[in-house]
């Protein structure tokens, strides 16, 4: 299918830093105003003998008058050379073409010359995510509004079907904003357009339902031989499409939707073409004096500190270059405070409380739902728009799909083997979007209780497909069911279907809450605390009396299953947000995994499996408040200041309460790092180097990894410790931490750390060669260290 070619598109994508093709502009002065400078001069000689620090320079830039900028900007030329001398004045370009008026006047004619061109082109590989045409998309797809020029371009290629029709979709609804839906819902319901365009338009009403991270800057870089070339840049990131809750925080539950193959993608421009055009933008009628800096200007200056260091290597530049401009760096504003930018006008917020704009989307979505002629592709993409916007955008739409899948499941089981596969993807869609809908606030009770028929009914359809799509939606219903005892018992049927998706089936109970929780904890340790789950005399019989599958001990590999869908329980909303609901069901998951953990007749494997399951658990704060923030010192320099968290006293406890495995162990320690704070560093530390088992010192130096290269004097203590597994596990975690995050936390520590890293690593290299232990990292620091 589309969506699946789509995803394994965004898959392919590398995840290191790339630059698209360079391409030349043909005309670089095209749209740009033609009123050239004249009878200015400028002596470089009235240049001040001293450098203002970089940010004041740029603020005072930012709001100069048209005259003064064009001294200013006659005054870099040559910016171009690729020395270091220039890193300045790149900065300052960068700053002064990234103003919301020169992005609009300069730099958004480039993009849409060099879109244009790209349709001409017509090539074959457009629609691929790492084509040229996808990263112009993703980079007009940054700007937002201020591209908002690139409307009617971008609605003429979804008609016409040029690019990839989901980024396409995504940057209309990006840049065009109100008018860009409207078009979409226009598009949605033309019944003379194509199926594809269609199917194009109703995505892009589903996309953006919250907030997405991502923006575009333009970089200036002087790079001899770029004048009159466009290079997009992606900064090296781990995941495209990530939506993000009111916090910044990435959303636990994710969309149904396929995610667009988009890409935080960055413009590179010649510093000295961005000065040509920059000199006739500021003679020109859209110039405008500004009064201060640009709201977004210290992320951005951020962003090209970050980024240009890079850019540049790949350029070829020198490494004085890169050196620079990492110094240039230190002279820019703090930018903690500032909040992580994300693309405009997703429904959440920009459509919270405009109620006649969504109930108009609702409308054209249950039109072309309902119209006989819309081809299953199209319902099919409907189906999962409706699913996948946010609650307050559906308010009106659970009884209309509930009545449409009632009647798609009736169809179906009459025309038994003669259905169409289009149908029977209908109806996959139709069963996930209706459980997703009866979570809105003020859906009868009466559509949810035929809704869960409805769905329980589809858990014993002979096709496996459905029969997931039904556990899907009862999780996606979860706790708001008004049957649950029900919805459990036939879940745990499922349990034992080797048909079904065993980790979508613990998923769909731990989304009831405490009781399909309980039953988890009941197959994970068979024998162990099942009176607890017992809520009423008829718990352990199915709905036709007989004993259901309680007692049945699944196979180890679908135990661990239920195990890591425990670390998962998002127990607030399992608990309909009632705080002490919460804190109980997390209370009993942490006694009983702790339990489960200590026991001597658990297996490893699944030992293993539960105490990553209670570090993930017991790392989740009911009450809303903000972690404690990872420091870049070492722990035993501030820990004092850090109350004790629950993950460390937790974890802390089952690492003292006997001897465990050793992988049990690892993970202990690896949580305790990640999840316990300043004391769960430390403790950690002190056990690497001081405890008296063997195994918990080499459990610790392995759970040391997840503190990064903050903790790089204790590893290398370890690296010289008398026993071998210990220095082999050292040498290992010196590996997954990396040479490059040592070498950063080092530049900011004083001398005789570096000087004492140097000396242990030289005690230590030599010592386990024939161990088989991973010593390159190691060897490529001390080489690096020694070298600087």
């Amino acid at each position: 299918s589309r969506t699946v070619d789509a995803q394994k598109r965004l898959d392919t994508t590398p995840l290191n830093a790339t630059l698209s093709p360079i391409v030349c502009i043909e005309n670089p002065d095209k749209d740009i105003s033609s009123n050239l400078i004249r009878n200015l001069e400028f002596d470089p000689l009235q240049e001040e003998a001293v450098s203002p620090p970089l940010s004041l320079f740029i603020q005072e830039l930012i709001v100069m008058g048209s005259a003064e900028m064009q001294e200013k900007l006659r005054g870099m030329e040559g910016c171009c050379d690729g020395s270091a001398m220039c890193c300045r004045d790149w900065f300052a370009l960068t700053a002064l073409v990234n103003t919301p008026d020169a992005i609009r006047h300069v730099i958004l004619p480039l993009l849409l010359l060099e879109l244009i061109q790209q349709n001409e082109l017509n090539e074959h590989d457009a629609s691929d995510a790492n084509s040229r045409m996808s990263h112009i998309l993703c980079a007009l797809i940054g700007l937002g509004g201020l591209a908002a020029g690139a409307l009617s371009l971008l609605l003429d290629m979804l008609t016409k079907s040029l690019g990839c029709p989901r980024l396409v979709a995504l940057a209309i609804r990006a840049v065009g904003g109100d008018e860009g839906l409207h078009a979409l819902c226009r598009l949605a319901c033309c019944e003379q357009m194509d199926s594809e365009v269609c199917t194009a338009a109703v995505y892009g009403i589903g996309t953006l339902a919250y907030p997405v991270l991502g923006h575009t800057d333009v970089y200036c870089i002087g790079v001899p031989g770029l004048n009159g070339t466009i290079v997009f840049y992606q900064p090296p990131v781990l995941v495209g499409y990530v939506e993000v809750g009111n916090d910044g925080e990435r959303r636990r539950e994710t969309s149904l939707q396929c995610p667009p193959p988009y890409r935080p993608t960055h413009v590179i421009l010649s510093a000295e073409l961005v000065r040509n055009k920059l000199l006739q933008f500021t003679v020109s009628r859209n110039f405008r004096r500004a009064t201060c800096g640009y709201e977004t200007l210290p992320l951005v200056l951020r962003d090209f500190a970050r980024d240009a260091p890079e850019a540049c290597r790949l350029q070829g530049l020198s490494d004085d270059v890169q050196e620079t401009l990492r110094r240039c760096a230190l002279e820019l504003e703090d930018v903690s405070k500032f909040l992580t930018r994300v693309l405009p006008f997703s429904y959440d917020p920009h459509y919270v409380g405009r109620k006649k704009e969504l109930f108009a989307v609702e409308e054209v979505l249950m039109n072309v739902l309902y119209n006989r002629r819309t081809t299953l592709g199209v319902v099919e993409q409907t189906l999962v728009s409706i699913a996948s916007l946010p609650d307050f955008a559906t308010a009106h739409a659970a009884f209309p799909v509930l009545d449409y899948v009632i009647k798609c499941v009736t169809r179906f089981e009459r025309e038994g083997d003669t259905a169409v596969e289009g149908e029977k993807a209908v109806l996959v869609a139709g069963l996930v979007a209706l459980g997703r809908l009866l979570r809105n606030e003020g859906t009868p009770p009466a559509v949810i209780d035929t809704a869960c028929v409805v769905l329980l009914h589809n858990l014993d359809s002979s096709s496996c497909r459905l029969r997931h799509a039904a556990c899907i939606g009862l999780g996606e219903v979860g706790a708001v069911v008004n049957n649950p005892g029900v919805v459990a018992r036939a879940l745990t049927d499922s349990l034992s279907d080797a048909a079904m998706n065993h980790e979508t089936v613990a998923w769909a109970l731990t989304r009831l809450g405490l009781r399909g929780v309980r039953v988890l904890l009941d197959h994970i340790t068979p024998g162990d605390g099942k009176s607890s789950s017992r809520s009423g005399g008829d718990w352990h019989k199915n709905k036709n009396g007989s004993r259901h599958h309680a007692a049945v001990v699944l196979p180890i590999s679908t135990r661990m299953i239920c195990a890591r869908a425990l670390g998962k329980v998002d127990f607030l909303t399992v608990s309909l947000g009632i705080y002490e609901d919460a804190r109980r069901l997390q209370e009993e998951l942490f006694r009983r995994l702790a339990a489960a953990i200590t026991s001597s007749q658990m297996e490893e494997e699944l030992a293993l499996e539960c105490a990553y399951a209670l570090a993930e658990a017991v790392g989740i704060n009911l009450n809303g408040k903000t972690p404690t923030p990872c420091r870049d010192e070492e722990a035993a320099s501030y820990y004092r200041s850090e109350t004790l968290n629950e993950a460390f006293q937790v974890l802390k406890g089952l690492v003292e309460s006997g001897p465990l495995p050793l992988s049990v162990n690892k993970a202990l320690f690896y949580s305790m790092c990640l999840h316990g704070g300043a004391h769960g560093e430390l403790y950690a530390s002190q056990t690497a180097i001081q405890a008296p088992l063997v195994a918990l010192r080499a459990a610790a130096t392995f759970g040391l990894r997840a503190c990064g290269g903050k903790v790089i004097r204790t590893v290398v203590m370890a690296l010289n410790d008398d026993d071998a597994a210990v220095r082999v596990e050292a040498f290992d975690t010196l590996d997954a931490v990396g040479v490059k995050d040592v070498l950063t936390v080092l530049r900011t520590r004083p001398y005789k750390h570096t000087q004492q890293v140097i000396a242990a690593l030289r005690d230590s290299l030599l010592r386990d060669m024939g161990r088989g232990a991973k010593r390159q990292a190691a060897r490529d620091l001390y080489a690096a260290l020694v070298r600087a």
